[in-house]
């Protein structure tokens, strides 16, 4: 097994954010969290539970309206 390095570990991350990004307007949170890991379980068990957890909160977050008052 190779070594888990810094550098591994923000590739991983790089490429979660990459696929959450895609598939985010397609899937609400749960289902995004659930695809994230099936199709990517090396990459979840890499980085962990707390940078799942952020990597979906910022998949999934509203955008804000041109609107909205400050």
């Amino acid at each position: 097994m190779k070594r888990v390095t810094l550098a591994r570990r923000i590739a991983a991350r790089r490429r979660l954010v990459e696929m959450a990004e895609d598939f985010a307007p397609f899937y609400d949170r749960t289902r995004l969290e659930r695809l994230l890991r099936e199709r990517a379980p090396g990459l979840v068990q890499l980085v962990g539970e707390r940078e799942i957890e952020a990597v979906l909160e910022l998949a999934t977050r509203p955008l804000r309206a041109d609107n909205a008052p400050n």
